[in-house]
């Protein structure tokens, strides 16, 4: 009688308690990360070991951590993606979380900082598989002489380059490389003048396209 009275008690609150032997997975990011322009942050988990499993959840930006609770012990690869106000990509994040041995994760999302942003979409039918390209370079050129262009490489799946510059004019060009050579750039952007931190020019976002021998020297 005893055991049954706790069924029936369990079983009207209906009430679901995490399982013990599952793990966790914790993605956090700072509340600076939630400055003006940004909203929700959309976290994607993929299976490696199961291609098949897919988990989403999109979460305010001030939750600052997005929880995926009794996950199955697999490999994922994690995507962090910060929208803008719009839902349009603003700055990303990826990583691959192994949970074989059932320990959870908690791990911290970098979306970026600086006082400079530009963002980057591919010309229709692109994409940083289709050209191979693992890595998008930011190329700051200095409007003073002599000109000394910085390269700031970022990964493709960060959708977005950040970076502290001095407060002076820039413009800036994006570009993309294979084994050889450039395969993609932009065009150069409209001169800027950095503002001082934490202010921050959002330059937007600027299209690689193929540039074939009009690409810019590696």
């Amino acid at each position: 009688m005893r055991r049954a009275s706790v069924v029936l008690v369990l079983g009207g609150c209906m009430r679901i308690y995490p399982d013990p032997e599952l793990p966790d997975i914790e993605l956090e990011w700072g509340s600076d990360v939630c400055r003006e322009g940004t909203g929700d942050v959309r976290v994607e988990l993929t299976g490696i070991d199961d291609p098949d499993t897919i988990l989403g959840t999109t979460v305010p930006c001030t939750d600052s951590v997005a929880i995926f609770p009794d996950v199955a012990r697999e490999r994922y690869r994690a995507t962090g993606m910060l929208l803008d106000t719009t839902g349009a990509d603003y700055a990303g994040w990826y990583d691959e979380l192994d949970l074989r041995n059932g320990i959870g994760v908690r791990r911290g999302m970098y979306f970026g900082s600086g006082n400079v942003r530009v963002g980057f979409t591919f010309e229709m039918g692109e994409s940083c598989a289709s050209l191979g390209t693992p890595v998008i370079v930011g190329r700051f050129t200095p409007q003073r002489q002599p000109l000394h262009p910085w390269d700031l490489p970022v990964a493709c799946e960060a959708r977005a380059v950040f970076a502290i510059l001095p407060e002076e004019a820039f413009t800036v060009t994006l570009l993309a490389r294979d084994s050889t050579a450039s395969v993609v750039a932009t065009a150069e952007s409209p001169v800027f003048t950095p503002p001082p931190e934490p202010a921050f020019t959002n330059l937007g976002n600027l299209v690689l396209a193929r540039c074939g021998t009009s690409c810019p020297e590696r």
